[in-house]
């Protein structure tokens, strides 16, 4: 029969110990792994989550235009539902393709509906027709403009 000495058996000993240490530290390399794999999908989560918010905020509704008159005197009156997006804090008229125009006369506001009254607008033809637009203001941003209204100017 074979026998073992003492240094056979702390041989085997040894070995049987680099097996389970090799092991180990695998696994920590795994759970490290892992967990870095983790913080950094945490990470993305958060920041798509943030960019969803920034776009909720800067999102703005187009106003609804029920009526639009036009003189030519220049003043323009609208009546339109104001946009139902939170925070906008005013209205700027757009004549055919020129620049948004602030509304600088009288806003009236009637349950959903105002009225608006604005002058200097550049509408000066007698029949002649105008394309007018609306746009709403909340912080830096602006709305897409409202479908536009064709507008006959008269005395």
């Amino acid at each position: 029969m074979f026998k073992l000495n003492k240094q056979e058996k702390a041989q085997g000993a040894l070995e049987y110990l680099l097996i389970i240490g090799g092991a180990l530290v695998i696994a920590v390399i795994v759970i490290v792994l892992i967990l870095s794999m983790g913080q950094s999908n945490n990470k993305q989560v958060t920041d798509s989550q943030n960019d969803f918010q920034v776009m909720i905020d800067n999102t703005i509704i187009s106003p609804i235009i029920n009526a639009i008159d036009c003189n030519v005197e220049s003043q323009v009156t609208i009546s339109m539902i104001e946009s139902p997006t939170n925070g906008v804090h005013g209205y700027k008229i757009i004549v055919g393709d020129g620049l948004p125009l602030p509304i600088t006369g009288h806003i009236a506001y009637s349950n959903s509906t105002i009225s608006m009254t604005a002058s200097g607008l550049g509408i000066i033809t007698d029949d002649a027709t105008y394309d007018i637009s609306v746009i709403a203001l909340k912080n830096d941003t602006q709305s897409r403009p409202t479908l536009t209204f064709n507008c006959k100017a008269h005395d």
